[in-house]
């Protein structure tokens, strides 16, 4: 009998770490495992994040044949996002909107730290950078996130989400590939959601962590203005909190901003540099 497959989602916390980008800054994003649930007498574990908003997606496993399957809303369907059976030459077929899809062959089925890995050929992440190819990581899931079958740009060839790492109840298990072979300083943080990158190249301001939780870091250099002020207001424009940045370091408390995505305005020296961060609980 066939041995099972390490599981995905399997642990009392796992959290992926995703870049997005479509040809500019990029974005992190948490995905978090909050629970289960059951649609259509099936069970599906829940998975969190914020984008905008809070939103959740609903994954289901089948560890015998290393398979994920994504809920589509839309469709009121199961979306096959990850295939481990698969052999060198079999097509895996990619959706797109409105409902059509791409077929594409297994080009090559390999090891990696002990982990199955399923690569597609000319499935491509993130299509400007050129990042990396879509493969099927076990115990991971697609390096293309869970958000492959919703999201693959038919006219450039691509996805825009990609895995950077991976966590299982505390513990790094999965660092991806391109950013890391690049010397990134952290290959599971790319840097990007910050004014520096958002705004103004040259603009000297960054503005960090981001995703923030209880403290919000914004650096300048050569701060010798005690006039700049930095501003964070929701996306309906609501004023939610103003400080003054006095120094070239300067910490800030959102211990009592709400769970959301805000933006960010530094005003210094008669002009204003903006960037969007997302507050977690």
């Amino acid at each position: 009998m066939a041995q099972p497959y390490q599981p995905v989602l399997s642990g009392d916390s796992i959290r992926w770490n995703v870049l997005f980008a479509v040809c500019g800054p990029p974005f992190n994003l948490y995905m978090t495992l909050t629970g289960d649930t059951i649609v259509n007498s099936r069970k599906y574990s829940t998975i969190s994040y914020i984008f905008d908003y809070e939103e959740y997606i609903l994954i289901r496993e089948d560890t015998l044949n290393g398979r994920l399957w994504y809920y589509s809303e839309r469709k009121n369907r199961d979306m096959l996002l990850m295939d481990l059976s698969l052999e060198v030459g079999d097509v895996f077929y990619i959706h797109h909107y409105p409902d059509d899809s791409t077929a594409f062959h297994v080009d090559s089925v390999y090891f990696r730290n002990d982990r199955k890995h399923v690569r597609l050929d000319k499935a491509r992440i993130i299509q400007c950078t050129d990042t990396d190819t879509i493969t099927f990581i076990e115990g991971v899931g697609p390096n293309a996130s869970f958000f492959m079958q919703e999201y693959y740009y038919k006219e450039m060839g691509s996805i825009p989400f990609y895995v950077l790492c991976m966590y299982r109840d505390g513990e790094l298990i999965h660092v991806n590939n391109y950013y890391a072979n690049q010397a990134y300083p952290d290959p599971c943080w790319i840097l990007g959601n910050s004014a520096e990158l958002i705004n103004n190249p040259g603009s000297g301001i960054i503005i960090y962590p981001n995703p923030a939780t209880d403290r919000l870091y914004v650096k300048i250099e050569n701060n010798n203005d005690t006039g700049a002020v930095l501003t964070i207001v929701d996306l309906t424009g609501r004023l939610m909190a103003t400080h003054n940045l006095v120094d070239n370091l300067s910490g800030v408390d959102i211990s009592h901003l709400p769970a959301g995505i805000f933006i960010c305005k530094v005003n210094i020296r008669n002009r204003v540099y903006s960037g969007r961060i997302v507050k977690m609980n």
